[in-house]
């Protein structure tokens, strides 16, 4: 499915360390009815993080993620998740993960459980809810003394540490009383078990590194989200004498583990995932990668729905996903790429069906591109649409990029418009691709 042999992508998810956005760029690679499920790993993971479960329940803890493991590729080709599931990942599977800087890392989690409301609890059990209620109610110092050595163990005594050798001792990587005892061991597997160890302050790097890996559209500029500002929000609390003391043994252990990721990045990688771009994703996987995506035939139409995989850049995640309505803005970058499978030389009228703009003045400024060169559009009124936007092509290659250049991205604030949609969005569309208007080819 993707490129250099690799059929699939599993992304081992460490809490806090940039890998939501990660995720939805992921997302967006696959049909939107073969995404991952949080829901498919939800009661396992909290279980993971209850750090008062009986040890008892280890054993059957560990079958069921065994089994989990052994499922999940069946239901998707990227997965993403807290579990440690990377020893069950069958042959050709890309496996990856990210890690933080410790401290920023932990005071993020923090800032995180902070934003909770009531509501967002509700579905916890009362034993793990209430630490949780606590980071609201307590000052940093009091909070870390109750419960980073306790309830909270796995996400906040040297997460990063007891996260990685979980992969190879389960969930006893949790009740370790000694993180020191748990580095040897996530060094271990971080040398050994990922094809890939990013770190998130070099989060854009990360994944132009991985899309050359993979064969996919180099997308430098993609949103961030689930930020919290917890580095400004926390910053008077974490200076204090108690809380700086309770900060430096929690995260004594994941900053060794932090510098040995550096290293093997820097190794791996350093400055080369530079070297990637359009050009190279166009001369070495777009012929191939277009092969995945399966148009279909709609009015006399070959049409691809953003419900398929999305060989793009400049485009958030998909809108309403896993319903019919589903749709895709452009943005935060003023300029998106999409590609798309043609026929070679042949005559072609290229369509962009449009649902509607952050602001009307962006239609204005839209330009379009055919392989880079600007080409005259026009637009046609359809049912269920804001407008149908048509170009002339005609391309010598077997696929096609279709390029959209605005002159700006807008917030709902900065459109003057209803809700508060805070990522810069230019275009929202539903469907794109072509018809033949000559059976002539030259």
């Amino acid at each position: 499915m993707f490129a250099n042999g690799f059929r699939r992508v599993l992304h081992y998810h460490l809490r806090k360390c940039g890998g939501t956005s990660m995720n939805a760029w992921l997302d967006s690679q696959v049909a939107d009815d073969r995404r991952f499920q949080p829901v498919w790993t939800q009661s396992l993971t909290d279980r993971l993080l209850e750090a008062d479960a009986p040890a008892a329940d280890h054993g059957e803890a560990e079958a069921q993620l065994q089994a989990l493991g052994r499922s999940l590729f069946f239901w998707t080709e990227a997965a993403h998740t807290h579990l440690p599931v990377v020893r069950f990942a069958p042959p050709e599977t890309f496996r990856f993960t990210l890690l933080r800087r410790p401290v920023e890392r932990l005071l993020s989690q923090i800032a995180d459980w902070r934003r909770f409301g009531p509501q967002d609890l509700t579905h916890l059990p009362q034993a793990r809810a209430e630490p949780l209620r606590d980071a609201a109610r307590l000052d940093l110092a009091a909070f870390l003394a109750r419960h980073g050595r306790a309830g909270l163990r796995m996400t906040c005594d040297n997460h990063m540490t007891r996260a990685l050798a979980a992969i190879r001792l389960g969930f006893a990587a949790r009740d370790h009383p000694d993180p020191q005892a748990l580095f040897a061991t996530a060094c271990a597997v971080l040398e050994t078990e990922f094809d890939l160890v990013g770190l998130t302050e070099r989060h854009a790097a990360v994944r132009q590194a991985m899309a050359a890996r993979l064969g996919l559209v180099p997308d430098p500029v993609r949103p961030v989200l689930n930020a919290s500002d917890s580095a400004r929000a926390l910053a008077a609390e974490a200076a204090a004498p108690e809380a700086a003391r309770l900060i430096a043994a929690l995260t004594a252990t994941d900053a060794r583990l932090y510098e040995k990721a550096a290293s093997l990045w820097e190794a791996a990688y350093g400055d080369r995932e530079r070297r990637y771009d359009q050009a190279a994703f166009e001369r070495d996987h777009a012929a191939e990668a277009v092969r995945r995506l399966a148009p279909s035939r709609i009015g006399g139409d070959t049409v691809l729905s953003v419900r398929a995989p999305l060989l793009a850049s400049g485009c958030h995640g998909r809108d309403s996903a896993g319903r019919p309505d589903c749709a895709v803005w452009t943005g935060p970058a003023t300029r998106s790429l999409l590609y798309l499978p043609v026929p070679p030389d042949a005559a072609l009228e290229v369509k962009l069906w449009v649902r509607g703009y952050a602001h009307e003045r962006q239609r204005d400024s839209l330009c379009l591109t055919i392989d880079g060169a600007k080409v005259a559009h026009r637009s046609v009124p359809a049912e269920g649409h804001r407008e149908v936007i048509l170009a002339p092509a005609r391309t010598t290659r077997p696929f096609l990029a279709l390029g959209l250049d605005l002159a700006e991205t807008l917030t709902s604030a900065q459109a003057g418009s209803a809700g508060e949609d805070r990522r810069p969005r230019g275009v929202s569309f539903d469907r794109y691709g072509w018809r033949i208007t000559s059976d002539r080819c030259d």
